[in-house]
């Protein structure tokens, strides 16, 4: 398994638990990214797609998910990385400007 996942041309994230709900919340946060792209004909920032996904896992709070990312890419602004720890629920942004 794959542990660096590419989500789109400037976005990676990095996966940690179960594979099943690792693999699944990728290609899940992948549809939803590129659903993105195409509604506003612009590139998710780094952070938008960490709070995308945090949104996602919000809804399996307390049912057992087993899973972290770590989402590193490029943007309009900088590059950053942003830690979800999806047992805490909370991004934190890591980055220069």
């Amino acid at each position: 398994m794959k542990k660096v996942i590419e989500i789109n041309d400037y976005l990676l994230g990095t996966i940690a638990g179960g594979a099943a709900d690792c693999v699944y919340w990728d290609r899940v946060l992948t549809k939803q990214c590129r659903m993105y792209e195409l509604r506003n004909r612009e590139r998710i920032s780094v952070a938008a797609a960490s709070k995308l996904m945090a949104n996602m896992v919000y809804n399996y709070k307390g049912m057992g998910l087993s899973m972290g990312m770590m989402i590193a890419g490029w943007d309009k602004r900088v590059s950053t990385i942003m830690i979800n720890k999806f047992h805490a629920f909370f991004c934190t942004a890591i980055g220069s400007s």
